[in-house]
């Protein structure tokens, strides 16, 4: 909380932005490719520095950002309501707290967008162009997510299959490029968040990131709360009730509801 809830990226994300397409273009340069994304505006100078190029983990490891939070544990041990806790009492403004499927959802319809803006604007068909743009895909998703929210909450994070792992590595290593922060939570420890063994040494490097930029914490806990209340609630017999925000008469509903369980105590 300390650690985020002031914090502003200390760079210029313009400066970050020309830095990172040069890298994307310069691993692509043995396919003779020159494709440039129309939103990239270069700077007025041509010069091109000598720079010892890092990798992924060896920048993240001191890049200048707070570290996130990843929080694990069994399911109904109280990660959900410690994130959302959390995401109410956090006072930045540059701050998104999502499930992790509807971000998913996002990220596949950005993707779905801005493959429909190109496709009227290209006529390339090379599968090594393809790449490239598919890279420039992911760091223009990145730089949305790091102008909409700096602070990125996300509930039930994982790697459930090959595609979305290689989307979510290459989204996020950009994110957190970018001066971005990840506060998760998870069912599963960091080094399973890839679900299958299906080439899963290709994302060891993406787990040294996630290590890099974020505090991981086990809740150990053995309780699943949902459990206990419900076998609570059944034990006294309590009552339920749905009450739904549509009725017109829901308020008055809810509230001759309070009066008769609180006669009832």
């Amino acid at each position: 909380y300390y650690r985020v809830k002031d914090y502003v990226p200390p760079e210029d994300v313009q400066i970050r932005i020309r830095q990172l397409v040069r890298e994307i273009e310069a691993r692509h340069a043995n396919n003779n490719t020159n494709y440039t994304p129309s939103w990239y505006k270069p700077s007025a100078t041509k010069s091109r520095d000598l720079i010892k190029v890092l990798t992924d983990e060896e920048e993240l490891t001191n890049f200048p950002s707070p570290h996130g939070f990843l929080l694990n544990g069994e399911v109904g041990c109280g990660k959900s309501m410690l994130m959302d806790i959390f995401a109410n009492s956090l006072p930045h403004e540059s701050k998104c707290r999502w499930h992790y499927s509807n971000f998913m959802l996002w990220v596949y319809n950005e993707i779905h967008l801005i493959y429909q803006r190109r496709a009227q604007n290209s006529n390339h068909t090379r599968h090594s162009m393809i790449s490239l743009e598919n890279e420039f895909i992911l760091f223009e998703i990145a730089q949305k997510m790091i102008r909409k929210n700096t602070v990125l909450l996300l509930d039930e994070f994982m790697l459930p299959d090959l595609a979305a792992a290689k989307i979510v590595k290459l989204l996020f290593t950009y994110f957190f490029r970018l001066g971005g922060v990840l506060v998760a939570t998870s069912n599963r420890l960091p080094e399973d968040l890839y679900a299958t063994d299906f080439r899963k040494k290709e994302f060891r490097s993406f787990l040294r990131v996630l290590e890099a930029r974020c505090y991981s914490l086990d809740m150990n806990s053995e309780n699943d709360y949902r459990a206990i209340l419900m076998k609570e609630s059944n034990e006294k017999n309590y009552k339920s009730y749905l009450i739904s925000k549509d009725s017109l008469t829901h308020e008055q509903d809810w509230l001759d509801l309070l009066s008769t369980e609180i006669d009832s105590f």
